[in-house]
């Protein structure tokens, strides 16, 4: 889109926290960043694969989408985060606050870039135009040179420091580890590394010819599941790419176990496993767009639905959202991880997507385009049955990251 769009979009939103009674003042141009030092150690613990039973998949029937009346319950409000430019703001739309600090972190053009919250709500990975990058309004199908950074933002020290280019990466529930995917210069291996970002340890998880992408941290931490394929798959343009093997092992790279072989799995944006927050499944989106979930502990693979996309698990473990075009326009929809239940939650004729659960279950943030006087979307929020929906002045960027601060008992 160029600068002029970047710089537009900066300034409605800028324009909106205003309406908030928020200032919002830019972060200097000679705000120092600190590079995270990365050194590649070989790894001390074992990494020789041992195979799981050929696991059998168990198809689940799809049900008829059922249309239960949703509610309007008023829940305790719960808290988002989003970026870049890094925005808070209740889930009823209120307490929008822009940090002045992250302000001029400029959001990219690309679709899916990684915005993860650490467990604790303290720390955000996210990835933006650097602050000091020039103005460009070349072509957007020629692009411009312009640096791209990914950055670790303390919402506690008000700090940012550079991190390693990365293919994924995931937090350790103790909110102080990262587990991410780097390929060496001209692609030459991509292997897992954990950094430890207090000291900046790093380590070298992974090794050998295969890649390994798309690493995520169990919710007990005790096991870290990724996608491995041969190095010529890496690349986009390879004719493997969408085939890739599960592996799990510890989190020092020990107890490697492939968990299931040769699997299709989804494109960009989708390829990341995602483990329930009981730890007993992994959901992951096939290249032909099946949503399935894998039982971590036997390799058992159980189809939830066709045509799925973004799945969110729910705090209980039981339900999955997930975006579907199955009835011709692309909605949000949640089902019971036994196939039961499917049900259309938004049912709107806008595209809806990018579900994502908050902590207590009470409710479900998504992105949309439903102001037909603009040409943006905006995030909104409803109730985990569809109700009650709230469109929250945030412009919804393609870059947009979003994700829900814990809840803390008062």
């Amino acid at each position: 889109m160029g600068s002029f769009w970047r710089k537009a979009g900066l300034t409605l939103l800028m324009f909106m926290a205003a309406c908030q009674g928020n200032a919002t003042t830019l972060l200097p141009a000679d705000t120092p960043v600190i590079i995270l030092p990365l050194d590649t150690p070989q790894p001390t613990a074992s990494e020789t694969a041992t195979p799981s039973p050929e696991p059998t998949e168990t198809p689940s029937p799809i049900p008829p989408t059922q249309t239960p009346e949703p509610t309007h319950k008023a829940y305790p409000l719960e808290r988002l985060v989003f970026g870049p430019p890094v925005a808070f703001v209740n889930s009823d739309g209120t307490g929008l606050e822009y940090p002045e600090w992250l302000v001029n972190f400029l959001p990219l053009e690309t679709e899916t870039p990684p915005f993860v919250l650490s467990p604790d709500g303290r720390y955000v990975v996210f990835v933006a135009f650097a602050p000091d990058t020039p103005p460009c309004d070349a072509p957007r199908d020629t692009g411009c040179p312009t640096p791209v950074n990914y950055y670790l933002a303390d919402f506690i020290e008000e700090t940012v420091t550079s991190l390693p280019a990365h293919e994924g990466i995931s937090w350790a529930p103790d909110s102080r580890h990262l587990v991410f995917s780097q390929s060496t210069p001209l692609f030459q291996s991509t292997h897992l590394f954990q950094i430890d970002i207090v000291t900046n340890e790093t380590k070298q998880l992974t090794d050998g010819p295969e890649a390994d992408l798309y690493p995520a941290w169990s919710p007990d931490g005790q096991r870290i599941a990724f996608l491995r394929k041969p190095q010529e798959c890496a690349q986009l343009s390879s004719g493997c790419y969408y085939t890739a093997s599960l592996y799990v092992m510890n989190p020092d790279g020990s107890n490697l176990r492939l968990l299931f072989d040769s699997f299709p799995f989804g494109d960009a944006g989708d390829n990341t496993p995602i483990w329930s927050p009981n730890g007993q499944w992994i959901a992951v989106v096939t290249s032909s767009a099946d949503l399935v979930i894998i039982d971590v502990a036997n390799g058992e693979m159980r189809r939830i639905t066709t045509r799925g996309f973004s799945p969110a698990w729910s705090p209980d473990s039981q339900q999955l959202a997930f975006v579907t075009d199955q009835d011709g326009n692309i909605e949000i929809y949640k089902v019971f991880i036994d196939g039961t239940g499917l049900v259309n939650l938004t049912r709107n004729p806008a595209s809806d997507f990018r579900p994502v659960w908050s902590p207590s279950g009470n409710f479900i943030a998504f992105r949309s385009y439903r102001d037909p006087l603009l040409q943006v979307g905006y995030v909104y929020v409803m109730n985990s049955d569809g109700g009650n929906v709230k469109q929250l002045p945030i412009v919804n960027y393609g870059s947009l990251g979003q994700a829900w601060l814990p809840v803390t008992n008062p």
